[in-house]
């Protein structure tokens, strides 16, 4: 199929022809439609970069290692260490999908949704039971596209969370 379009061809493609198309039914015409289809091409590259990069979810932090990220040591109890951290969450508006204690310690899932700067972002947050402090407070955070330039990294959500979790320990 051949579709002339202000002396230029996009030849030999079906998929050419229906973005045509697509883009006259649109109100396209001639160097409109030279735009739309480069525009489509970018747009399934970035879709299939998406697809191929692997992507985090609850499950991936949930599972990982529960040492995996940063990690600091704070000189208080682990029941008020754990409700600072619990606060410091709240204040950062992220959603806690869960929290959980055990014999190890607490742990509470987070995520923060899709947004216009990012893809989103999981993480889970530690805080290792201990009878005398000092209690360690462990943050795995992971973009949930890992190709994704923009979003929150690794060392700015722990470096928040734990600047918010000392705040917290300071009002008690």
């Amino acid at each position: 199929m051949t579709v002339d379009t202000s002396h230029k061809l996009i030849k030999d493609s079906v998929c050419a022809g229906a973005l045509t198309l697509d883009a006259s039914r649109h109100g396209m015409r001639g160097n409109a439609v030279q735009t739309w289809l480069p525009l489509q091409r970018w747009f399934a590259i970035i879709a299939l970069g998406a697809l191929l990069s692997g992507c985090a979810s609850i499950d991936t932090v949930k599972n990982a290692p529960l040492t995996d990220g940063q990690q600091q040591t704070f000189r208080a109890r682990y029941d008020r260490t754990t409700a600072s951290t619990l606060k410091a969450l709240t204040v950062l508006n992220t959603n806690i999908s869960s929290a959980a204690e055990d014999g190890n310690g607490t742990i509470y899932l987070v995520s923060k949704p899709l947004s216009g700067f990012s893809w989103g972002e999981v993480g889970r947050v530690f805080v290792k039971k201990a009878a005398n402090p000092p209690t360690t407070v462990y943050v795995d955070w992971q973009k949930r596209v890992q190709t994704q330039v923009t979003g929150t990294s690794q060392d700015e959500f722990a470096n928040t969370v734990f600047g918010s979790i000392s705040s917290a320990l300071a009002d008690y």
